[in-house]
């Protein structure tokens, strides 16, 4: 259930800053650091 709501808030995160996206590799640096900053929270 932890990898549901880690992509629940990765999509969430990813449209809130979708229209400052300036390139895909902002969008890559984007999904890596919500990714460590989920995996890594103590929930």
């Amino acid at each position: 259930m932890k990898i549901l709501a880690f992509t629940d808030k990765l999509l969430e995160s990813l449209i809130k800053s979708a229209p400052h996206l300036g390139s895909r590799s902002n969008l890559t640096d984007i999904f890596f650091e919500n990714m460590f900053k989920t995996l890594l929270s103590p929930q």
